[in-house]
């Protein structure tokens, strides 16, 4: 079959990105033909076709209206079986929700007076509605029980149209059996970023700085007891700015407790490297990191809005309830590390006996039998 997808723009570090791109993979491993209609992909693999879409616009609302019209026009030429819509654009055969519902989040944080004027927030409840409502015709891929119960609060969606995706990850982050390998990954890595090996290595990873949470990360390692706050590394991971960080690590007193490594093309060597992973997320539709952290056998900590906190609980039980209080994480955060050893052999004996790679096989599996 020919496939046509749509993604606003490539980068290597996304997790939407990698997502599209694993989903690509299977679709080519299976014999259909992939065309990826984006405003840019440098350098992509030979067996994608790239239709690079040029928009205009002063803000980036223009822009994704721009985009949104390009799709539209698009999808009316035709010459394609099957559309994927990857970003919220309307008109596709399948919509990937890497968010949450946009209305029910909005409407959480902003005055519903600003809703209705600001042109960014009209946009993109305008696009949600389109795509999510009960007269599109658009299978809604969800990643998240929340995603469900948002949309069909927020737009009557019908059951017929949401159709429920297993966790999907790099299948990379798989700790490898052999105790040597693991070893000499971790040893090399903190080598690499001249982490002590004796440090207790916390790990962030992400591009929203403030979205993820990295703020509340430092204030939970300045609190903590001195036994551990004399151990402890902060490994950020991710395209940050720096100057964000320099800042609030600042606040913190932490300025020479962490490590920025940007973008990274290897974080499951870099989890391997950690002892825990702390994602104290403000919104998070899902959360693959999170799944990733578990994989790689290293505790993780979220916060329960996160769409795969139902999995963190699971698998060692350390979800920040909402609403969100700081002293919660530092004291979920304190007691974790006293009991360090006991929750990462939990964590490890949960990954055993879970499959997080299977979303992409089901994604095709999906539309296979359009």
């Amino acid at each position: 079959m020919q496939i046509l997808i749509s993604l606003y723009k490539y980068m290597f570090w996304g997790g939407l990105q990698k997502d599209t791109l694993r989903l690509a993979e299977e679709l080519h491993s299976r014999g259909h033909r992939v065309t990826m209609f984006t405003t840019d992909w440098p350098n992509p693999p030979e067996f994608i076709n790239v239709e690079q879409v040029k928009v205009c616009g002063f803000s980036n609302v223009a822009r994704m209206r721009a985009f949104s019209d390009a799709w539209l026009a698009r999808l009316a030429k035709g010459g394609f079986d099957v559309s994927v819509a990857m970003e919220r654009v309307p008109g596709a055969d399948f919509y990937f929700a890497a968010d949450s519902c946009m209305k029910t989040y909005y409407e959480r944080k902003y005055p519903k007076w600003l809703l209705r004027i600001h042109p960014r927030y009209r946009y993109i409840l305008d696009t949600e509605r389109k795509v999510c409502g009960k007269d599109s015709r658009t299978v809604i891929w969800h990643i998240s029980p929340f995603q469900k119960e948002e949309f069909q609060r927020e737009y009557d969606t019908p059951d017929e149209h949401l159709f429920a995706l297993p966790p999907g990850m790099n299948p990379k982050c798989v700790r490898p059996a052999s105790q040597a390998e693991v070893a000499a990954i971790r040893d090399a890595i903190r080598k690499e970023l001249n982490i002590p090996q004796d440090a207790i290595v916390l790990v962030i990873v992400g591009s929203n700085i403030m979205r993820k949470g990295i703020d509340r990360m430092f204030k939970a390692a300045t609190t903590l007891p001195d036994k551990w706050r004399e151990k402890v590394e902060l490994l950020l991971v991710g395209n940050l700015n720096n100057n964000d960080i320099e800042k609030i690590a600042r606040q913190n007193s932490l300025e020479n407790r962490y490590v920025l490594t940007g973008a990274r093309q290897d974080v499951e060597k870099l989890l391997l490297a950690s002892d825990m992973m702390v994602h104290p997320a403000r919104e998070e539709g899902t959360g693959t990191v999170l799944v990733e952290g578990i994989a790689s056998g290293i505790p993780v900590i979220c916060t329960g809005c996160c769409g795969f906190s139902p999995i963190v609980n699971e698998a060692a039980g350390l979800v920040v309830p909402e609403p969100f209080e700081q002293e919660s994480l530092n004291t979920m955060l304190a007691n974790a590390l006293d009991n360090l050893a006991k929750l990462t052999d939990v964590t490890r004996e949960y990954a055993k006996n879970h499959d997080f790679t299977s979303r992409q096989k089901v994604m095709v599996d999906c539309i296979e039998g359009h």
